[in-house]
C-alpha cells in the first residue's frame, strides 16, 4: 500500500474519529455536570458526619477560632510588613505609594478570588499608575500569577500543622520546616483559580485574602525586576512608534508649530502625533512669518502617529 493510498484512507475515515471524540467530550461534560450538581450534598454529608464524631465540639470550635486568628495574623504580617519591607529595601522607594497605585488590582483580586482574572487589572495598574515597563509587566506577571502563591503556601502550612494537632500528633521543628518547604513547592503547582490549592477543609472566604496577597506579591516582584533592569532595557519601540514600526502610519496635514511641544501633539480625539525630525519649519506666528507654502503660519510636516 502506497503512502498516497494510506493518506486517502485516513482522510476518508477522519470523520469517524472526529465524531468519536466529540461524543466523548459531551459524555464527559455530562458526567462532570452530574458530579458538580450533587457535590454540595456529598460535601455537606461528609462534614456532618465528621462533626457528629467530635466528642467535645466546644473545644474544637475554639481551636478552629485560634486557627483562623493564626492564618489572618500571618496574612496581615506578610501583606503589611514583609512584602513592603522587601520592596523598600531593594528599591529605596515608598511602599505606600506603590500600594496606592495597586489599590484597584487588590480590590478586584478580593472580589474575584482569582489571580488569573485579576491579571489584566494588575498589568494596567503597574503600567499606567506606577510606570513599570510593559515588557517587564507582561513577562513577570503571567509567570507570577501561575507560580507565585504566597497566601496559598502560608495557608497550606498552617492548615497542615493544625490538622496534625487535631489528631493529637506532635511535630518536631524539623518536621515543621519540611512542611513549610513542601507547602511552598505545592503552591507553585496550584491553579490560579478560587480554591485551587486545598490541603484540608477549605472556607471560601480564605481565597479572597490569599488572592490579594498573591496579586500584591506579583506586583512587587515585577516592580523590583524593573527597578534593577530598567537601565539595561532598550527603548520600547511598541510604545514609541518610529519609521519602521508596522503600527505607525503617516499623517499629512497642517500642524501649527506652536501646538507641538517636546515633539508631540495631542489632537482633539486623543491621537498622539510624533513629529519626524528635521521636517518642521518652526514659525513665530506673532510677527506674521509663515512656514510652508500657504503663508498661514502653519507647518505641513509629515508626522508619525501612534495611539497613547
Amino acid at each position: 500500500m502506497t503512502p498516497s493510498r494510506i493518506t486517502s484512507y485516513m482522510y476518508a475515515i477522519r470523520s469517524y474519529y472526529i465524531d468519536f471524540f466529540a461524543v466523548l467530550d459531551q459524555v464527559s461534560m455530562r458526567i462532570i455536570g452530574w458530579v458538580m450538581w450533587y457535590s454540595p450534598v456529598g460535601i455537606a454529608s461528609l462534614i456532618a458526619a465528621k462533626v457528629l464524631e467530635v466528642e467535645d465540639l466546644g473545644d474544637t470550635i475554639s481551636r478552629l477560632g485560634l486557627f483562623c486568628i493564626t492564618v489572618m495574623t500571618g496574612f496581615a504580617i506578610h501583606f503589611l510588613i514583609t512584602l513592603p519591607l522587601i520592596y523598600m529595601l531593594t528599591t529605596r522607594k515608598n511602599p505606600l505609594h506603590f500600594c496606592k497605585g495597586m489599590l484597584q488590582a487588590i480590590t478586584v483580586a478580593f472580589g474575584t478570588a482569582s489571580s488569573a482574572a485579576t491579571l489584566p487589572t494588575t498589568i494596567s495598574c503597574l503600567e499606567q499608575n506606577l510606570g513599570v515597563d510593559r515588557r517587564v509587566c507582561r513577562f513577570v506577571l503571567p509567570v507570577g500569577a501561575t507560580i507565585n502563591m504566597d497566601g496559598s503556601a502560608m495557608y497550606e502550612a498552617v492548615a497542615t500543622v493544625f490538622i496534625a494537632q487535631m489528631v493529637g500528633r506532635s511535630l518536631s521543628l524539623g518536621q515543621v520546616v519540611v512542611i513549610s518547604f513542601t507547602s511552598t513547592l505545592a503552591s507553585i503547582g496550584a491553579a490560579s483559580i478560587p480554591s485551587g490549592a486545598l490541603v484540608a477543609m477549605s472556607i471560601g472566604s480564605w481565597d479572597r485574602f490569599r488572592t490579594s496577597i498573591n496579586v500584591l506579591g506579583d506586583a512587587y516582584g515585577a516592580a523590583i525586576v524593573y527597578h534593577h533592569c530598567r537601565e539595561h532595557l532598550s527603548p520600547d519601540r511598541s510604545a514609541t512608534a518610529d519609521d519602521d514600526s508596522p503600527n505607525g502610519f503617516a499623517v499629512s496635514g497642517a500642524v501649527s508649530s506652536k501646538s507641538i511641544k517636546n515633539g508631540h501633539l495631542i489632537t482633539r480625539d486623543g491621537l498622539k502625533i510624533v513629529a519626524k525630525k528635521n521636517q518642521i519649519d518652526q514659525s513665530d506666528g506673532n510677527d506674521g512669518s509663515s512656514a510652508g507654502s500657504d503663508g498661514r503660519g502653519d507647518a505641513r510636516p509629515l508626522v508619525q502617529s501612534e495611539y497613547p
